[in-house]
């Protein structure tokens, strides 16, 4: 989204670099179809190079405790207590 601003702007100001656009509109539910299919691909990309180096997926609320543990409410309702040498917390996911 951040793009399709930047090159908005960039085409409603090419008038001082010689080049004339008139009309210039967009299409906001075009640019969230654009920005869901991006982060969709960028999302598996990841995923797929997590899985490829061996990295165990949680999903749920977790709250970091001391001694490199974490306690975790996973989505399927159980509480458990993980140890491990480095988390990668992802919100929203």
């Amino acid at each position: 989204m951040i793009h399709a601003s930047t090159l908005y702007r960039e085409i409603k100001e090419a008038d001082r670099f010689g080049i004339s656009a008139s009309d210039v509109t967009y299409d906001f539910e075009k640019i969230l179809e654009y920005k869901e299919q991006t982060t969709g691909q960028l999302v598996q990309g990841v995923e797929q190079l997590l899985q490829a180096n061996g990295v165990t997926r949680y999903y749920g609320k977790g709250t970091l405790l001391r001694g490199k543990k974490l306690r975790l409410q996973e989505m399927k309702n159980s509480l458990s207590k993980q140890r491990m040498s480095f988390w990668l917390l992802v919100p929203n996911h």
